[in-house]
């Protein structure tokens, strides 16, 4: 019958040996749940990395339309004097290479 209070007495001092140890694996586990959760609110909250806009010497931006395609009738154009793609300031009146009609 001695057995079972050696059990006992055995599985005491493991759990004395666990928590004098300095980190108990109920602390463990709860700091690694709280260290991803800030990984993550870390990762979320970066800004998107900003989009560089191409040159207008590489759009081939001109101030004038081409034919009946012009800047205002464009889904990239930004009223009233700029685009998503193309730096710089850009006439409504302008075209460049990018051109793509507002759907």
């Amino acid at each position: 019958m001695s057995k079972p209070e050696n059990d006992a007495a055995t599985a005491h001092d493991s759990m004395n040996a666990e928590t004098t140890s300095g980190v108990s694996r109920r602390a463990l586990v709860a700091g690694f749940a709280a260290a991803s959760v800030g990984v993550a609110c870390l990762a979320m909250s970066r800004p998107a990395r900003a989009q560089t806009k191409m040159s207008q010497a590489d759009a081939k931006y001109q101030d004038s339309p081409k034919g009946s395609e012009k800047c205002a009738g464009c889904g990239l154009f930004a009223a009233p004097d700029a685009c998503n793609a193309v730096d710089g300031k850009i006439s409504p009146e302008g075209w460049c290479q990018l051109y793509s009609p507002k759907a």
